[in-house]
């Protein structure tokens, strides 16, 4: 794993439990305290952390936006890539669910301004995009307000999503590992990425390179669940083959 995928995750980490200590990161990660260590120096010059005795946390002041905002500034050209490609396959009179990762946005900004479709989403900040979009039908599900995410989640958003079906779900994910499916670090989010993609006719992954293979808690989605992978042409080509050994289609862009 690179550094900056590592210090990422120590990010999500810390949003998910305050605090950790130095040495369960280090078991976390399989890697030395020299290294752990090394990251927390570099987020705490960023100020994104607060180095304690033997452990770190987020710093209160930042901890409410950073996960978004380094989501979406992570990895951004391969994701503008993703999301043009992503953007094709919407048309005219589909319903689309878009799920409250930060691949999903950039399909957002990529969706003609012409085109009529309606958009349903747990993301505040997509519904945001979307809403620019003077064609488009924006509905947005209800539920608890996760604030690092801006996104809803738990039962009321599951409830929420139940209400409707669409033509594609549009799933970002924590990592993806063929040939078993997608994983993620929270379980409350698992929930309403579950319910979009029983509800739709065409479940597409959006993931870059860097998403595939890394280390994730729960499982998500199933690989057999999944009818399309749309990924960067950095992708590993043994990835590439355990996608289609398992009959998951891959685009490359």
């Amino acid at each position: 794993m690179i550094k900056e995928q590592r210090q990422q995750q120590i990010i999500q980490l810390l949003e998910e439990n305050d605090v950790m200590m130095n040495s369960a990161l280090a078991e976390y990660f399989g890697t030395s305290l020299m290294t752990i260590r090394r990251d927390i120096d570099e987020l705490a010059e960023d100020e994104i952390v607060i180095k304690l005795h033997g452990g770190v946390a987020l710093k209160k002041t930042q901890s409410l936006h950073i996960g978004h905002v380094t989501r979406v500034n992570e990895n951004t050209d391969l994701k503008k890539r993703i999301g043009a490609e992503a953007a094709k396959l919407i048309q005219e009179g589909m319903s689309v669910f878009f799920d409250a990762g930060s691949t999903p946005l950039f399909i957002a900004r990529n969706v003609p301004p012409q085109l009529h479709f309606t958009a349903i989403t747990n993301s505040l900040v997509t519904a945001t995009e979307l809403c620019k979009k003077v064609n488009t039908n924006v509905i947005m599900i209800g539920g608890e307000l996760y604030k690092p995410t801006f996104a809803t989640r738990h039962n009321s958003a599951v409830d929420s999503a139940a209400h409707f079906r669409s033509d594609i779900s549009f799933i970002s994910t924590k990592t993806i590992s063929p040939p078993k499916g997608l994983y993620e670090m929270d379980l409350s989010m698992i929930e309403v990425k579950l319910a979009m993609a029983e509800r739709a006719e065409n479940v597409i992954v959006v993931a870059d390179h860097t998403k595939f293979n890394i280390s994730g808690t729960y499982l998500s989605i199933p690989m057999s669940d999944i009818d399309l992978v749309i990924t960067d042409t950095e992708l590993d080509q043994k990835y590439v083959d355990l996608l289609k050994k398992g009959g998951t289609p891959v685009t490359l862009t």
